[in-house]
């Protein structure tokens, strides 16, 4: 019984499971499979990140544009020429401000999301009567963690573009 079992764990024949330089080449797979993974999900948020703030700011002119062609004219402001969207540049701060006979008024502000920030500081004012924009101008924001920017236009005749991704 002893020579039974001893042929039996000795018999070459009779090997289960893998070695062990199967399992390292196996994880080594995995692990690179799971490192591109992490690797295409951070830049799909970033982009994702910098399209979204972008989205808010277009959001944040067009609320300004409203707001002067309705006539939304804070109390005590005298005559009033239209709205203003101020941005410094490498901030992610923009402020809007109502433009009055007695001085500007600070009607809205926000932050972006993701610390995004502009390359050019921007200083838009959204006409009341006659419409239009002045100081109008391509507005480029940047991703600071990386080099990505979105780029989109305000004309003079008040029309916000779309804008687009720049890798």
């Amino acid at each position: 019984m002893a020579r039974l079992i001893q042929s039996a764990i000795l018999n070459e024949d009779n090997k289960s499971g893998f070695t062990l330089l199967e399992l390292l080449i196996s994880v080594t797979i995995m692990m690179l499979l799971v490192g591109i993974g992490v690797a295409s999900f951070i830049t799909f948020n970033e982009r994702q990140q910098l399209a979204g703030a972008a989205k808010e700011l277009q959001e944040f002119f067009r609320s300004a544009q409203t707001r002067s062609r309705t006539g939304d004219v804070p109390i005590g402001c005298g005559t009033f020429s239209g709205y203003n969207v101020q941005m410094a540049i490498d901030s992610p701060s923009v402020q809007m401000y109502a433009v009055c006979s007695t001085g500007n008024v600070l009607r809205s502000e926000k932050n972006l999301t993701g610390g995004v920030r502009p390359t050019v500081a921007i200083n838009m004012t959204f006409l009341s009567l006659k419409g239009g924009v002045t100081n109008a101008s391509t507005v480029v924001l940047r991703l600071p963690s990386r080099d990505l920017t979105y780029t989109f236009k305000v004309t003079a005749g008040g029309e916000i573009t779309q804008g687009a991704l720049n890798d």
